[in-house]
Order: C-alpha cells, then structure tokens, then sequence
C-alpha cells in the first residue's frame, strides 16, 4: 500500500544534479522583516506573512529558492521565524503551504514557530491537478524542518479526489523533521470522493522517513474514512529511511474510522493509523486516555481494525517500543511492548519520572517540558481585570503592578510560575476597595433646607424631614445613582414646601337677618351695612372713652383737694399752744 508522494520529474532532476538558479533574496515577499539567513531570518509576525509564503511557495516562486544548490529549491536552506501569535478568526479558507504532492510543490525551509500559536485555522484545502489534496499549516514538508510551531482550535475538514493527507503540523513530512511541536483542540478530517483512500493524523497525516520528536497531541477529533492516528495517520517508510517518533504523546483524543463505501476498511489507531511500510519506532512515548474506534455505521465495518499503537500492522513490520506506556485507553490490541499505566500513576509524576526529563508533570498527564506554559488562567485574569474601571478603586495599583508583572514565553517546566502570575492579578483584585460615594450633592441640598419650618404645612414639612431620614450615608461609588436621588429628593421636597395660610382677625357676627354666608376676607372691603355698623360702634365706643377719661379726672381732682385739707388741718394743729 505504498503511496509515492515524491514526483518523478524531481526525482529525475535530483539524480542528474541538475539544480535550479538561485533566486535573487529580494525576490521573495518581505514579510515582516529577515533576509532569510540563519543569523537574519524571514520574520513572520501576522497573518499576511503566512498567506504570503503560502502563496509564494504554491504558485512555484520559491521553487529556485535553494541556498545550497542542493537541487530541493522551495526555500531549502532558507530560515523562517514566527514572532507573534497568528489568530486567523474569520480569516479566509487556508491553503497549506505547499498543496501540490502531485507535482511537487513543498516546503523544505527552516522554520521556526517560537512556541507561538497558529490558532483558528479553517481549512478545505485545495484539490491538486491530480486530485490530490492536503490539509494542515503546511501541506508537503520534504527535507526541511518545522519546530516551535502550536496549533490551537483548527478545523481542517479535507475532501479530494484523489489521495488525501491531512495533518495538525503538516499533510505529509517526507524525509523532514518536526520537533517541538502540537495540535490542540482542533478537528482533522480526511476523506477520498472516489474510494477511501486518505490518511489523517494529529500532527502529520503521512510520515516517510520523517524524524518527529517531543510533539503532543491532545484533545483532537480525528475522523478518517480509511487510515487515521491520534498522531500519524500512515507510516509508509521507503527510501528516504525509517520514520522516528522520540519523546511524543497523545492525550485526550478520539480517532474515528467511517467509510461510506464498501470494499476499503478504516483503519485507525491512538497513535498511528497503519504500518503500510516499515517499523514504527517509538521511544519515551505514551498514549492517555484516548481512543481509536470504528464507527458502526461504516460501510466496511468488517475489514476494518482499531488499536494502540497502530491500527493496522498491514507491512507486518515491528512495533519496536523503548520506554513507552499507556493508560485509559480501552484496548491493547497492537501496544508492542508498550506498559500499562494507572491515571494516578499518570498524573502523579510515575509516569513523568519514568520518561524523563523531555517531559514536566501536567494536571492529569505529563507534558513536554519544552512547549509554551498555559496562560490560559493568566488571560482570563487580565480579560478580567480589564473590565474594571481603576476610578472606581482607591488603589487600583496593586493590579497594574501584577499585570506588569507577567512575563511571557514561559514553558511546562515553569507553569508553576506561570500560575503564580495568575493568583498574583486575582488577589489583587478581589483586594480592591471601591471609593466612597460622593455626598457633595446632598450636602448642598441640605444646606438649601429653611431654618425655620413651623411657618409650612405639617404635610410638606413632613415630606422633607422624610427626604432627609432617607439619607444612607458610607455608601460607595457603585451606588452613586442612590446619593445623588437623595439629594433629587430633598430638592424636591424643598420645592414643595407649602406656606400656611394667614388666619385674619376676628370679627363680630353678622346682624340678625344678615347674610350669615358672606364672611369678609382680609383682602375684601367690608359691605356698606357693615361699615355703617363699625362706624356706630366706634361712636360709641369713643363716647365710652371720654366719659372714663373725664372721671378718672375728676376722682384725680378730689382726691387732691382732700390731701390739701388733711395736710392743713395738721400743720395747724402742730402749731396750737394747746398742743
């Protein structure tokens, strides 16, 4: 079941060593940077420098792209550098770099993706001229080497007419190196219109001769509908040597065979799909709760196989196992020498102790500990603390501090550290103290408050003393609305406050007979009769006056004319002899 994926036109080209020109540098897209030297890299900092090597190496620019003459051309000897985070959210449908294995058209470059992430890849692919069709950031990788590189939440959903190969990394990895490198969370499917044959896997789909090391695959669906592996989907070594899989995991994977055609089986395994040429050669490597299985809908469920390590030993080569374990996986069937393991012995460090220093304990299984820590916690924080506005805050400080704090690019080995940065913002934050409320508007409406307010109504004094008791004081600044409506309140309140009307003197009844009815207001003149009747009283009360007046005089009198005699008739009596 050998499948050639190198065309014969190079083949014939290596074998004369004919070897094409050597492109002018400036030639290539400028990228973000870089001459593309080992000491002066192509930078790739966004997601139109990808689109660009894309483009630039499947249109065949890059063909005479070959920095030692080699005869490989498309980038050989070229380096690439990834120096940001690529989100291709809402980006347009992917095309991998280096699409064509019918006519050769690869990538065999250096390129580094500094544990950056390419995450949200959507990707259809594109059909070949000979209906072939890969899927993956890269497409074909033949004799160059992708590390550093971590794919994030991709779909990848391939369909050609031809062969198809899909993988997390790349579709097919010919005598080429992938090292330090994942998929995570990300669908990958592969499927062939004419018949089955296709193959699918977490990070390459077909490895010839390919040398992969300390990659992770964890917590992908992998749906095939001939050859699917949680890692590698077909292992077909030939000429170019014996593929490798050193320091390698997959975790947290399901791998689904389904055919909708009779006649070719599914054959699909936790890490690699089917042996259909050579030895699968793993060492430090392991398989954690995953599983490989056939859906039972296919339509060739009775030619079809799922196991550990392989799906299908079709060669009937070995499965030559150094130090490799598994766990929680539901089969043995094709485990090599492979050791079971318990999830606690998983997740308490046995495991990581026993494949050594490649890997850092996780949470449930080891990891690498060369790939990017997980700032997932440290973002959640920040996204959090970001929603928050500082004024609210006495002293918001703390948290800028914790934020400023985070160093980026740390790996497994540090996670610890990376969580400590995570605890650091959310103390921070839960230690914030809001401000208190401002009182300013209230206090000037108090200050608006009469002195004296016997002079209103009961009932409108009454709805300002209540304004006034409604005052909650401490209160802090999330709560302004309510301290700025009590001084609305009270503002109100001392708006409605209604004077007491003015109670007139009091005045005679009326005359009998008269109009009982009609009551003279102090803003009305009094009737005709009525002044009449005032003006007689006054008559008779001036009469009054002067006839007391005269009185009291006359009494005044007397009583001065008695004094007179009583003083005289006691000087003359001191003054008788007789005395």
């Amino acid at each position: 079941m050998k499948r050639r994926v190198l065309g014969f036109a190079f083949c014939l080209i290596v074998a004369m060593g004919i070897a094409p020109a050597i492109a002018i540098a400036a030639e290539a897209p400028a990228f973000s940077g870089g001459t593309g030297t080992a000491d002066d890299p192509y930078l790739i900092s966004t997601t139109d420098d990808l689109v660009a090597l894309s483009d630039f190496v499947n249109e065949g620019h890059a063909a005479s792209f070959d920095a030692h003459s080699s005869g490989y051309g498309y980038f050989y000897g070229y380096y690439f550098e990834q120096t940001a985070d690529l989100d291709f959210s809402g980006k347009a449908n992917w095309i991998p770099i280096g699409y064509d294995s019918t006519n050769d058209v690869y990538f065999a470059g250096t390129y580094d993706g500094k544990n950056h992430t390419v995450s949200n890849l959507a990707s259809t692919g594109r059909v070949d001229s000979g209906g072939r069709c890969t899927g993956g950031v890269f497409g074909y990788l033949m004799h160059g080497s992708i590390s550093n590189l971590h794919v994030v939440d991709a779909f990848i959903d391939i369909v050609g007419r031809n062969y198809c190969y899909v993988g997390g990394i790349s579709g097919i990895a010919y005598g080429g190196t992938i090292e330090n490198c994942s998929t995570t969370n990300s669908f990958l499917s592969s499927k062939r219109e004419s018949n089955n044959s296709n193959c699918v896997g977490g990070i390459v789909g077909f490895s010839a001769g390919a040398t992969v090391s300390k990659c992770g695959s964890v917590g992908n669906t992998v749906n095939a509908t001939c050859y699917g592996g949680g890692l590698v989907g077909e292992l077909d070594n030939d000429a170019s040597g014996e593929s490798t899989f050193t320091d390698c995991f997959v975790a947290n994977c399901t791998v689904v065979g389904k055919s909708d055609k009779g006649g070719i089986g599914s054959e699909v395994g936790c890490f690699s799909g089917i042996m259909s040429n050579g030895n699968l050669n793993m060492e430090n490597c392991y398989v954690y709760n995953s599983a490989a299985k056939i859906d039972p809908s296919s339509a060739s469920v009775s030619i079809s196989s799922a196991g550990l390590l392989t799906g299908n030993n079709w060669s009937h080569d070995d499965i030559l196992t150094t130090n490799c374990y598994y766990g929680l996986v539901g089969t043995s069937a094709h485990a090599g020498a492979a050791a079971e393991k318990t999830a606690q012995e998983f997740s308490d460090g046995t495991v990581r102790g026993l494949l050594g220093n490649s890997f850092a304990n996780g949470d449930a299984f080891p990891l690498i500990a060369s790939h990017p820590a997980d700032y997932a916690k440290v973002h959640a924080e920040i996204t959090r603390a970001d929603a928050l506005d500082p004024s609210f805050y006495k002293d918001f400080s703390a948290v800028t501090s914790a934020i400023n704090g985070v160093v980026a690019g740390k790996l497994v080995a540090e996670q610890p550290i990376v969580d400590g940065y995570a605890f650091a913002i959310e103390s921070a934050i839960d230690a914030l103290v809001y401000r208190d409320a401002d009182y300013s508007k209230v206090n000037a409406a108090l200050a608006k408050i009469p002195a004296d307010l016997s002079t209103y109504t009961e009932a409108s004094a009454k709805a300002l003393a209540d304004a006034k008791r409604a005052v909650i004081l401490g209160k802090n600044i999330t709560e302004q609305a309510a301290v700025d409506e009590y001084a609305n309140t009270i503002e109100r309140a001392i708006t409605a406050l209604e004077k007491k009307p003015v109670t007139p003197f009091p005045t005679e009844p009326p005359a009998q007979g008269g109009n009982e009815s009609a009551e003279a207001t102090p803003s009305q003149a009094p009737p005709p009769n009525e002044k009449d009747r005032l003006a007689r009283t006054g008559d008779r009360l001036g009469s009054s006056a002067s006839a007391t007046a005269l009185a009291a005089a006359v009494a005044l009198l007397i009583g001065f004319a008695a004094k007179n005699r009583i003083d005289g008739r006691t000087a003359r009596a001191a003054s008788d002899p007789k005395n």
